[in-house]
């Protein structure tokens, strides 16, 4: 017989904690997907659930309290099968395993199961005579028995030495409720404070949480935050892009003001230059000669605004002529919406490249922390605004904000080559910098449509 050596046991112990703590989020996607929750839902539930202040507690000072999270999931979903008319055999097995496994979680889970299958009773059935209670009371019943059946083989011997301890014979008093300081430091606990013995969740997903963000920023990987509609509202933008960041920097504050007039004489003029592309595609030709002309007459820096020129042209032939872009409609949430996505784009590769998403060539607004995205982003709109004009939304909910991302699924035409957008914004960044650092316009390279 082998011992294994301390560091061996100790791994082996670390081990098990986290294999228990991963089996609980494996449980509860699959109970998530058995719902026909979202990916992104399944993804956020499942790390809310196994990194909630009191698994972690549990998994740490008793791992075997964590069991009852891997079998819970199981359970609630064998609750809903048994409603569904299929087969009983998840339910039937996860009882017996939660049985198997500890008596003290054993009841508790019952009692879990049962106020479950009563709200998903009146959930999903309008018949509430007591014959059909009374019916499906004896349908559970006959299925928990069995798996008790099953669990008894273990779960009797368990049991009967417990009700002889002196533990379990002692005249406890336990209240109805707590002592009132219990109550008092509840609040605290959930931001943080040390559990009161096992009374709240804590928080130890907001800790965890930036952990996470933290090794997220140090592979570049963007993150988007969003308010509770699931609009973008805010993101995680790296400080260090890269080695030379500081080197970057310096240069791109003594950008010459000519230069950066140029380039961005180069930019608009490809901006409305896509624009009369896309109002020839859709036969409006007259609009789309007047856009053409206002290429022609784009100044350094654009000083008399052909820029906003065209886009009042541009807008009014897409979407009527009643059409403004501060109305509160569902097509000016869409394109705010893919905007914010494109812009999102930009802000990644300037800041791996390392430079000041802040510092732009033409937008210089103090509030604005994305002046330089701003810029760059330009020629892209016209990706969004394509796509918009194809949905015509009535309403902007979630169906529409998934069609958005087809946006950088599709491919353009850049530097000779078919790319995907994510690509092509690369590619175009860096042209951009470079031809912003050497003076040549010519360096930049636009995209084309396909």
């Amino acid at each position: 017989m082998k011992i294994l050596r301390r560091s061996q046991t100790e791994f082996l112990y670390e081990f098990l904690i986290f294999l228990r703590i991963y089996l609980a989020g494996i449980a509860f996607s699959r109970y998530a997907f058995y719902h026909k929750n979202s990916k992104q839902a399944v993804f956020m539930g499942s790390m809310i659930y196994i990194f909630a202040g009191w698994t972690i507690y549990a998994a740490m000072k008793h791992p075997y309290f964590s069991n009852p999270m891997i079998y819970l999931p199981f359970i609630l979903m064998g609750i809903d099968k048994i409603y569904k008319k299929e087969k009983p055999y998840i339910f039937i097995w996860s009882v017996a395993l939660a049985g198997l496994s500890n008596f003290y979680f054993f009841y508790m889970l019952g009692i879990f199961m049962v106020l479950y299958a009563a709200v998903r009773y009146f959930e999903q059935f309008e018949d509430r005579s007591l014959k059909n209670i009374g019916r499906w009371l004896g349908t559970f019943f006959v299925y928990s028995i069995i798996a008790v059946l099953i669990a008894a083989v273990i779960l009797l011997p368990v049991i009967l030495p417990v009700l002889g301890t002196d533990r379990f014979k002692a005249q406890n008093y336990v209240p109805l409720l707590y002592d009132k300081v219990y109550y008092e430091k509840y609040l605290g606990c959930l931001i943080g404070e040390n559990m009161i013995q096992w009374g709240v969740a804590g928080f130890t997903a907001v800790s965890m949480t930036g952990v996470l963000i933290a090794a997220l920023t140090e592979k570049k990987i963007k993150v988007i935050f969003c308010d509770a509609k699931r609009n973008p509202i805010a993101e995680l933008v790296p400080h260090h892009g890269c080695h030379d960041s500081s080197a970057k920097i310096r240069s791109q504050i003594a950008w010459e003001q000519t230069v950066k007039d140029s380039i961005w004489r180069d930019i608009v003029s490809e901006k409305i230059r896509k624009q009369a592309d896309f109002l020839l595609e859709i036969g409006c030709s007259e609009q789309a000669r007047m856009l053409s002309g206002y290429t022609e007459q784009i100044e350094l820096a654009d000083t008399t605004n052909r820029e906003g020129h065209a886009a009042k042209v541009y807008f009014n032939a897409l979407f009527g002529m009643e059409f403004t872009r501060s109305a509160d409609i569902a097509i000016n949430a869409a394109l705010n919406y893919g905007y914010s996505m494109i812009l999102s784009a930009f802000n990644r590769e300037i800041s791996a490249k390392g430079y000041l998403t802040q510092l732009g060539i033409f937008h210089n607004n103090m509030f604005n922390h994305f002046n330089l995205s701003s810029d760059l982003m330009e020629p892209f709109r016209i990706l969004v605004d394509r796509l918009v004009y194809q949905m015509q939304p009535v309403e902007f909910d979630t169906e529409e904000k998934h069609e958005m991302w087809r946006i950088m699924d599709q491919k353009v035409s850049i530097d000779g080559q078919s790319q995907f957008v994510m690509n092509a914004i690369k590619i175009y960044t860096k042209s951009v910098l470079d031809a912003i650092n050497d003076g040549d316009a010519s360096l930049i390279k636009f995209y084309g449509m396909l």
